[in-house]
């Protein structure tokens, strides 16, 4: 390798250091999309429209029995800094309760695990079915390009609305051939605010 060659490399680790993106000079299977998240998913007003992820779609929804005294944590890729003002679930079959969101980086030196909190947004309702919605009020934060995790921690077992298991993403893998994907985390949780840390999990 020519003192060039290792100079841009050098240059390269550096960029990525000091942008968080740890994309740069990782091109061996081609760069990964930077235009848009995994996940299709827009708003506009109240109305919330799925295109499916990574290009895959399916017209069914899935429903999710959740369990109460859980932290979920499903993954977020941002391809491009955005500045998000809400966050928001669908509850499908009612319970009295609450529901928790907030959003987390990835732990540093694991890329695919839940580490610092960014935002506890706080709670809503799911004691009524439909869209539940938290604004995020004072200044809007922004997320930066890499890999974010929704999370939402419920104090009862309402039932909740969601994408068909082969449109989603299965960044963990399986164990057993045959088996479902894992498309996130989840940790046994106190119902309250959201832990500056992600806890120790299963996926």
């Amino acid at each position: 390798m020519s003192t060039l060659e290792e100079r841009i490399r050098q240059l390269e680790a550096q960029m990525s250091m000091l942008l968080g993106d740890y994309r740069i000079g990782q091109v061996p299977l081609g760069p990964l999309p930077v235009d848009d998240s995994y996940l299709g998913i827009r708003r506009r007003g109240n109305v919330y429209y799925t295109a499916g992820t990574h290009g895959s779609y399916t017209p069914s929804t899935k429903t999710i029995v959740v369990t109460a005294n859980r932290l979920y944590a499903a993954p977020l890729y941002v391809g491009e800094p955005f500045a998000y003002d809400r966050l928001a679930i669908l509850v499908s079959s009612a319970v009295a309760g609450n529901a928790r969101l907030g959003v987390y980086d990835t732990a540093k030196g694991d890329d695919l695990f839940p580490g610092s909190l960014l935002l506890d947004a706080g709670t809503v309702t799911t004691g009524t079915v439909g869209p539940r919605y938290l604004d995020i009020s004072g200044d809007t934060p922004s997320l930066g390009r890499g890999l974010k995790w929704l999370a939402i921690v419920f104090d009862a077992a309402p039932t909740m609305l969601g994408i068909q298991d082969e449109a989603a993403w299965g960044i963990l893998g399986k164990a057993t051939v045959g088996a479902s994907f894992n498309v996130g985390w989840w940790s046994a949780f106190t119902y309250g605010a959201l832990p500056f840390t992600f806890p120790t999990s299963a996926p």
